[in-house]
């Protein structure tokens, strides 16, 4: 059992008074629709327990509530990051209090260096409050990826054969895994025995369209989810053809970071030979097949912008960051940054274009930030994600759709999740600020509630005052 003890004064506060209090009210609240982009005013919301009972101009509080004024203020849906690698051993409780004190209540966690009994472990203490995190709406085993008979990392398996893969995914199954991840360098035969096995378990398959298939096909094939915009800018592409040649050739030294390099180095040829017509096509493809798109924007942007650190280095939040990742950081990002500072914004821009188009199209969008890449931050960047995603195009109401209701209908748990309404789950956010106007007041936190326990302004900067006094450390 891991000693989540230094969190433990910090947690006490908040929760005592949820111990001795079944019901907390709020009340002249005007509540975020974000989904028909309104705002109710003069609202009360009654949550006993971990749930929410009432939610009217009527709603009547009992009189042993807690009470919170929301004068002047807005209450959301707590946010969700749908992509993030965050839980590693020794920084999993920091990256938890992070994702807290930024409003982000859930997250979808696309491969971890923890074992999936940590994992459980972690939940378990998130669930007990013994530790402040967000809900793990859902989590896979090692991300899946070729060619065959690499070295294993803490992170990737490489299965040697269709009948190994189909093995793997059979374990990660009963192990209780949520989803398979596949990746860039996977075979065809590989990646087809995956999604067939995947099927028969009844066992969702997501992440990156494998060099050796199509953004169509993955698609058709019932992929879930599509990550970064793979493959998509080389599928609207006039000069795809000639791009999938090239993603043929392929080093089989080649490591799964340097992988998603060469794509983005297709991307770069692709992204000026954009195609309305095919991009119609494809994006009524994912419609169709309810394919989901997670664009993670921000980390794009970290890529497409930097000659080098030193901007980067000058960011606040690394005093939330402990040393050895910032050093980590350091290191890995020149190695990232490809091309110059021309095509990089260009490939930046045409994503941008893109992220619009499909939202315009109808495409199901979700707000993710790839967590923990360089200086991408958890919680702060899921700020940066939406804010990326209006300058895109997006309505604020739009934009936060991706990282509210469309996180739980793509988990299933629309009616558990994702709104303020009455009957569900007490995950909410109370602002200073209306993010309707502005996508930017989302960062604008007044307290935070998760699964019905309250931390107050005060309680999240004692968060975040304990992360960035303990990671100083380390």
């Amino acid at each position: 059992m891991k000693n989540y003890a230094f969190f433990f004064l910090f947690l006490f506060a908040p929760f005592i008074s949820s111990a001795q209090n079944e019901f907390l009210a709020i009340k002249n609240i005007a509540i975020i629709d974000a989904v028909n982009n309104k705002v109710a005013a003069g609202q009360t919301v009654v949550i006993k327990g971990n749930r929410i009972v009432a939610v009217g101009r009527a709603a009547k509080p009992p009189s042993q509530a807690v009470i919170i004024d929301g004068q002047g203020k807005y209450l959301m849906p707590g946010l969700w990051d749908m992509h993030t690698h965050s839980l590693r051993p020794g920084r999993a409780e920091y990256f938890c209090a992070l994702f807290i004190a930024n409003g982000v209540t859930g997250i979808r966690d696309m491969a971890s260096d923890m074992s999936l009994e940590d994992i459980n472990e972690l939940r378990s203490a998130i669930s007990a409050s013994k530790l402040p995190g967000p809900r793990f709406g859902a989590v896979t085993g090692k991300i899946l990826d070729g060619p065959p008979g690499r070295r294993d990392t803490l992170l990737f398996a490489y299965p040697s054969d269709s009948e190994n893969a189909r093995s793997i995914v059979r374990s990660y199954k009963t192990k209780g895994v949520n989803f398979i991840k596949v990746y860039n360098l996977l075979n065809r035969e590989i990646y087809l025995a995956i999604v067939d096995e995947a099927k028969k378990q009844r066992i969702d398959f997501a992440g990156h369209v494998p060099f050796s298939s199509t953004a169509t096909e993955a698609s058709n094939l019932g992929q879930s989810s599509v990550e970064h915009l793979s493959d998509i800018l080389i599928s609207v592409a006039d000069n795809e053809t000639e791009i999938r040649k090239e993603l043929e050739i392929i080093d089989p030294a080649l490591s799964p970071a340097y992988s998603s390099i060469k794509r983005n180095q297709e991307n770069f040829k692709a992204s000026q030979f954009y195609n309305e017509e095919k991009a119609r096509a494809l994006f009524a493809t994912f419609i169709r097949n309810q394919t989901w798109q997670c664009a993670t924007l921000r980390n794009l942007q970290v890529v497409s912008y930097e000659k080098d650190v030193s901007q980067l280095l000058k960011d606040y939040r690394l005093k939330y960051m402990p040393s050895s990742i910032i050093e980590n950081w350091k290191k890995q990002l020149p190695s990232r940054i490809i091309g110059d500072s021309t095509q990089r914004a260009l490939l930046f821009q045409q994503s941008l274009r893109i992220v619009a188009a499909m939202q315009r199209a109808g495409v199901k969008m979700l707000a993710g930030t790839d967590v923990a890449n360089p200086f991408l931050f958890p919680g702060f960047s899921l700020h940066d994600e939406l804010e990326l995603m209006v300058k895109a195009g997006l309505l604020p109401s739009e934009a936060l759709q991706t990282a509210t209701i469309n996180p739980a209908k793509f988990l299933n748990k629309e009616k558990e999740l994702g709104s303020v309404e009455k009957g569900k789950l007490a995950d909410l956010v109370l602002l200073d600020a209306n993010p309707l106007e502005n996508i930017s007041n989302t960062k604008k936190i007044n307290a935070v509630i998760v699964n019905g326990k309250l931390f107050q302004r005060n309680n999240l900067d004692d968060l975040l005052k304990q992360v960035e006094l303990n990671t100083s450390k380390h």
